[in-house]
């Protein structure tokens, strides 16, 4: 006779395959016949924009380009600017990756650098760095007893249960921002465009019915060369922005995670736009992608008897991977920049991470990475140069059994250069971003059939047990042996249920009739 049982699903979306990877891209190219010959390369910076991202099956494919900016000095010594793309398609193989599956994906620079070959040709590396995961749909069916079952067949139940925050919805969204800048009448009117920087900050998410809304700033840096000469001009713009993404569940008692990563940026700076040359046009698009998460309570049976008669049970096993809250960890970082000669002045620096790497020891995980420092500076003699340095980073954190780590590093604070005797002084704050799931492994009873025909004989069992209780007995391990309740023998020995007897305590366990 089958017991009754009720069936509760979780539906969620369960990551398949999550990685962080730099991928190097290397190109030779030529220096357009519109600029002059190069003497030298000064600095070197790129910015990576998303094209595409698909989940087929066994891989996941990244595709973009890394618009990796050259600033040189040609033969007379003026500073020229040329733009060099570089597509990229990054396919990383995994058996768990099926076609269809939900991906998301951010790519940023994780150091870029150039080299002369001769005067018109140049060789130019970026490293991109890239976080993918691909998610599908998944569910687990959890059962209890029903509010009908038969209760004369004597099944006692012994059940666990767990907190778990799942991932109920991956939603994204693409939205452009346009904005015109005008330049503070401080600053000299454009003559070229050495360098254009886009950067944005989420500040704020929040939700409203099957709605998120996503706060916040976009800021770019634009150096560029006097119309009329002189040193290089760093100038900084920001724009507040707010997006409205649907999402496919309703937000109620939801947990976000959203990031933002370019498609696509365009700057405009020449004389057809602007005829004073003090109007910068910013068109940027951008892909939103959210994560969203619900607690869940989870019950399940883990065993049972009954102290009647011999049951048969079918068992399920899941394995599924909870959230848990992000945690941060700050690092000061302090150091000097080696540079040529003195500097006079500096101009600009930029500081860019790369993948974090994770060692397990004893009861911490060391979280490491490498930042690439680069300081645009001014000499004493008037001379544009730049010094770069790799310096690493390392924090930890508690480690925990059964945890799955996702790890990410970004600069926190603005970045300080000084110039001292030895070069450049810099100081900086990295953040280590850390998201630390719980692996749960479910081994639940789905399944309980009761022996009728064939009763236990409980006559050769006495009626009452006097039993002492030791280290490793339990109520349930007790009653279960000789065919009592727990209830039972709480009630006997005046035990509050839901606790467990004093160890070397003496119990009367009797027989379930």
């Amino acid at each position: 006779m089958e017991f009754s049982l009720n069936n509760k699903v979780f539906e969620y979306m369960g990551a398949v395959y999550k990685n962080s990877f730099t991928r190097e891209e290397t190109t030779e190219s030529i220096i357009p016949d519109s600029l002059p010959d190069a003497q030298r390369v000064i600095e070197t910076e790129a910015m990576v924009c998303l094209r595409s991202k698909e989940a087929e099956n066994g891989r996941v494919v990244i595709v973009g380009t890394a618009d990796v900016s050259v600033i040189y000095a040609d033969e007379e010594g003026r500073i020229r600017r040329t733009v060099i793309g570089i597509p990229f398609n990054a396919s990383e193989e995994n058996g768990n990756v099926v076609g269809g599956a939900k991906v998301t994906a951010t790519v940023r620079a994780a150091s870029a650098d150039a080299r002369l070959l001769n005067p018109r040709k140049l060789l130019v590396r970026c490293d991109v760095l890239i976080d993918v995961a691909c998610y599908v749909q998944k569910e687990i069916q959890l059962k209890l007893p029903a509010e009908n079952a038969d209760t004369s067949l004597s099944v006692q139940i012994l059940t666990d249960e767990r907190d778990m925050r799942l991932l109920t919805d991956v939603s994204e969204k693409t939205f452009v921002i346009r904005e015109e800048y005008a330049l503070p009448a401080s600053k000299a009117p454009v003559g070229e465009v050495l360098r254009t920087k886009l950067t944005t900050e989420l500040e704020d998410v929040k939700s409203v019915g099957n709605k998120v809304i996503l706060k916040g700033t976009a800021r770019l840096s634009l150096l560029y060369r006097p119309e009329k000469g002189g040193e290089p001009v760093n100038a900084e713009f920001s724009t507040v922005f707010s997006q409205i993404m649907e999402i496919g569940v309703k937000s109620e008692d939801l947990h976000f995670k959203a990031s933002l990563v370019p498609t696509s940026i365009y700057f405009v700076t020449d004389a057809l736009y602007s005829p004073d040359d003090r109007r910068i046009a910013v068109e940027a698009h951008f892909l939103a992608q959210c994560l969203a998460y619900r607690d869940e309570a989870a019950a399940w049976i883990t065993d049972v008897y009954s102290g009647k008669y011999e049951l048969k049970t079918g068992t399920a096993g899941f394995k599924l991977n909870s959230a848990g809250d992000a945690l941060e960890n700050v690092e000061l970082v302090r150091g000097v920049v080696e540079t040529a000669g003195q500097p006079g002045n500096v101009v600009s620096i930029s500081v860019l991470p790369g993948v974090v790497y994770k060692n397990h020891e004893g009861e911490r995980l060391e979280l490491k990475t490498t930042v690439c420092v680069n300081v645009l500076y001014i000499s004493e003699d008037g001379v544009l140069l730049s010094a770069s340095k790799k310096m690493p980073v390392s924090t930890a954190i508690p480690w925990e059994n059964d945890a799955e780590y996702s790890v990410s590093a970004e600069v926190r604070s603005e970045p300080l250069a000084v110039i001292s005797t030895d070069g450049i002084e810099v100081k900086f704050s990295v953040a280590f971003r850390v998201e630390c799931g719980k692996l749960l492994s479910i081994d639940a009873v789905d399944r309980i059939d009761a022996d009728t025909e064939n009763p236990k004989d409980l006559s050769v069992l006495p009626s009452i047990v006097v039993k002492r209780f030791v280290n490793g007995d339990t109520l349930w391990s007790m009653a279960k042996k000789y065919s009592s309740a727990r209830e039972l023998i709480c009630c006997a020995n005046g035990i509050e249920e839901g606790t467990e007897p004093e160890p070397n305590s003496v119990l009367i366990i009797p027989k379930i009739r």
